[in-house]
């Protein structure tokens, strides 16, 4: 069966009403991801990939530290508990990519993993903490509430036993 194009090139619809914007050199997407790339090189060493041997290292000692916030008013108590949010998210799914490659890694044995899923265990309260503590409609809350289904989904799977 032979298909032909009903029109040889798709419709445009034109608003007679709209003048033709130009471009704003302020918005420009290089200097954009210049400005992007200089505040993260200033605010420390960004997170990367880890290895077999590094997700060895990760196991002996769970990376989470950060406490659910306290009581401290107004926009003030927001902004530190978004802060502390993001920085805790990005914690478990650091140490997710580690148990991934731990998992992944033949020579590393399950016993030596638990104590990865154990500090899961732990980082699962402190998001749900998190968690709670945002505004409904933020958008933060449904990221925190993600990786801690994530992470609930594979410390159930290690204690089930599906990866024996």
């Amino acid at each position: 069966m032979k298909i032909t194009k009903v029109h040889p090139e798709p419709p445009v619809a034109v608003n007679p009403n709209r003048t033709e914007k130009k471009p704003r050199a302020d918005l420009d997407f290089q200097n954009v991801l210049k400005e992007a790339w200089a505040k993260t090189e200033n605010s420390g060493p960004m997170p990367s990939a880890i290895s077999s041997a590094e997700a060895k290292e990760s196991i002996q000692s769970p990376p989470f530290s950060v406490q659910a916030p306290g009581a401290s008013p107004g926009l003030e108590h927001a902004s530190e508990t978004r802060f502390q949010g993001i920085r805790f998210t990005e914690k478990v799914l650091e140490l997710l990519e580690g148990y991934q490659k731990s998992m992944a890694d033949p020579t590393i044995a399950l016993k030596q993993i638990d104590p990865m899923v154990q500090s899961l265990s732990k980082g699962i309260e402190t998001l749900d903490s998190l968690s709670k503590s945002l505004a409904p409609s933020d958008p933060l809350q449904k990221i925190l509430t993600e990786a801690g289904i994530v992470s609930t989904i594979e410390v159930e799977r290690f204690k089930r036993g599906e990866y024996i």
